[in-house]
């Protein structure tokens, strides 16, 4: 990647971490078992709420756990993927490709996906049933369903990832590392003490 693609790139970084922050409390507030737990939520909350996720995805960044690929056009993101890489397993987590909505149907996320299987010999991610043939097409095979950590720091987060399945490019890997928010995030979140 050259100088200039990797500048555009970062200039993204901002509106691409509130995106997904925003995605992600979205998420939260439509869990039956969980919008209890913001049912209150106001707007200066919410703020607070997106500020500390994307304060997690910026972290992650800086210490390099977290890649971000985009696709633009005339200074504008056409799309993006989300990629957490963990030091010390072998393979990659996609956690999210975005396509901006005027520009879906064009093939771009195809494209990002395929460029990414290239770009990581092992990569997994997780998605719902609905989704999975679309993976299988594109090189990816599924592994198992998804499995949270069962312990007390994921009894109030499991059930955002109910559902879910784990799948993955390559045929040896069976696990890979996984974005959670657990359940402290989501008392800082919901501003639980």
């Amino acid at each position: 990647m050259n100088e200039i693609e990797k500048f555009k790139q970062e200039d993204f970084l901002d509106e691409i971490f509130e995106n997904e922050a925003k995605g992600l409390l979205s998420d939260i507030m439509s869990s039956t078992y969980l919008v209890s737990l913001l049912f209150s939520f106001d707007e200066e909350q919410g703020k607070k709420a997106i500020d500390y996720i994307v304060g997690i995805f910026n972290e992650c960044y800086k210490l390099g756990h977290l890649k971000v690929a985009t696709s633009s056009y005339e200074q504008m993101l056409c799309g993006y993927s989300i990629i957490f890489i963990h030091p010390h397993h072998q393979s990659a987590y996609l956690h999210k490709i975005h396509i901006g909505e005027q520009f879906r149907g064009r093939g771009l996320g195809t494209e990002m996906l395929q460029s990414l299987n290239e770009s990581f010999g092992a990569l997994g991610l997780i998605c719902n049933h609905d989704r999975i043939k679309f993976y299988e097409r594109n090189g990816f095979r599924c592994v198992s369903n998804l499995e949270v950590p069962d312990n007390d720091g994921f009894k109030l987060s499991k059930h955002m990832y109910t559902g879910l399945y784990m799948m993955s490019n390559s045929q040896n890997v069976d696990s890979c590392p996984v974005f959670f928010l657990n359940d402290a995030d989501l008392r800082i979140i919901g501003g639980i003490s």
